[in-house]
């Protein structure tokens, strides 16, 4: 039906966002110019979420330690979102990953040591994973 074609096109947009937010900041990660900056200023660390800095929440779910990290995120991390999307929609299926994943990295920063640090989009992997689960039992 044309609602159904309409869904899918807005399935592979959002897919499509998503592949290039986390190759453009990639890019700019591991030029010489911000690389450093940007990896230090956007990383989880445990100790600087404790002291406010709660933006580490989101910005850790944008960076990766080379190409084939973010690889393996963007290829499961692509098949879900599709997948989410497909269900909820969009919007609120990517809004639903990138919320969850967000509330996963404050859980984890906030028991792990102070020295604790990461980056990546596995926790938005896993919580698409996990918006698809339960929504799996409903069928």
């Amino acid at each position: 039906t044309q609602t159904k074609i309409i869904s899918r096109q807005s399935c592979v947009l959002g897919d499509c966002i998503y592949a290039l937010i986390l190759g453009a900041v990639m890019y700019v990660q591991h030029s010489k110019s911000y690389g450093e900056f940007l990896t230090t200023a956007g990383q989880m660390q445990s100790l600087g979420l404790r002291d406010g800095q709660w933006w580490r929440c989101v910005t850790a779910l944008t960076l990766h330690q080379d190409a084939a990290h973010l690889a393996g995120n963007l290829a499961m991390g692509l098949v879900y979102g599709w997948m989410v999307s497909n269900r909820l929609g969009t919007g609120l299926g990517w809004l639903g990953i990138t919320l969850a994943a967000s509330l996963g990295n404050l859980l984890s920063g906030l028991i792990r040591p102070d020295g604790h640090i990461s980056i990546g989009a596995s926790t938005a992997v896993f919580a698409g994973l996990g918006i698809l689960h339960p929504r799996s039992w409903r069928r």
